[in-house]
């Protein structure tokens, strides 16, 4: 496909606003110039619309590119991210601090899809290591001579299945294993697809128009990485001592809510950007979820 189709289709596709820069990166076109050039010959010919407004992809004011139907007559003074979602979905800033009103401007939701809910025992699919190979490992030293003193005879066993062991006897040295949220009930969701998955910038899951925790994807992260391989899908490594207690914790409370979360994004390109704000919004809103992982 021709650089010309392809950015057609994605502007069609998608029907919504983006610069050069975002366009280069979400249709795979590089040099960024080579999109320049197209879009304003796609222009010229009457194809796409071209000119100044506010990006859905990195949410900064810049020359976008949309499909003809659309008009940019007052794009400059509309925020185009607002748009993708109807008004009954847009955050209520009344119910908001003045703090988060400032910014929520920007935010957007991108929908959730449950896939399963109320998985249980996730930590005893881990099967990488015996109970004696994970012995030797930095974090569960302190646990060496108490295994080896009561139950040496499991060390050739997958950890997974001794730890389920444990559980299964009303054990509960099995605990010591695991995070202090590793064996909570976990849900496999997923972020329905969208074009700002690709992107970096603040992030918030919301409950009854209230903000319960507001993170940050920066560096070469994006959305879709932090979500759907993070958030969304706990692992059984992720259960452990050494796996990710905020991923579990998180996992595990929407696993209890369900569909009545939300989660919204502000698209943003500049790391120090993205952590002053993060830092910021965290300060003024206080969620929840953050204190509680503090």
């Amino acid at each position: 496909m021709s650089h010309k189709n392809t950015i057609i289709s994605y502007l069609v596709n998608y029907e919504n606003f983006y610069c050069d820069d975002c366009l280069s990166k979400l249709c795979n076109i590089n040099p960024r110039q080579t999109v320049f050039q197209v879009c304003t010959k796609l222009n010229i010919i009457g194809k796409i619309n071209r000119g100044v407004g506010i990006c859905s992809c990195c949410g900064k004011k810049k020359t976008v590119n949309s499909i003809l139907k659309k008009s940019h007559k007052n794009c400059a003074d509309v925020n185009p991210l607002k748009k993708i979602r109807s008004d009954k979905e847009t955050l209520n800033p009344t119910k908001l601090n003045k703090s988060f009103n400032q910014c929520g401007k920007n935010f957007i939701e991108i929908k959730l899809k449950f896939e399963n809910t109320d998985i249980k025992d996730t930590f005893s699919r881990f099967g990488t290591h015996t109970l004696g190979e994970i012995l030797t490992e930095d974090k569960y030293m302190k646990l060496k001579d108490e295994c080896y003193r009561i139950y040496k005879e499991y060390m050739n066993m997958k950890l997974g299945l001794f730890l389920a062991r444990l559980k299964q006897d009303n054990d509960l040295f099995y605990k010591k294993f695991l995070n202090p949220y590793g064996d909570e009930l976990f849900c496999k969701f997923k972020m329905e697809q969208n074009p700002l998955e690709k992107c970096k910038g603040i992030y918030m899951y919301v409950c009854n128009e209230e903000i319960k925790y507001i993170g940050r994807v920066k560096g070469n992260f994006n959305f879709y990485k932090r979500i759907n391989s993070g958030y969304a899908s706990i692992s059984p490594r992720n259960c452990y001592i050494d796996g990710q207690v905020t991923n579990c914790h998180i996992n595990s409370i929407i696993n209890n809510i369900g569909s009545e979360v939300t989660f919204y994004v502000m698209p943003l390109e500049d790391d120090e950007e993205i952590c002053s704000l993060e830092r910021k919004l965290i300060k003024e809103n206080q969620p929840e979820w953050n204190i509680a992982l503090k």
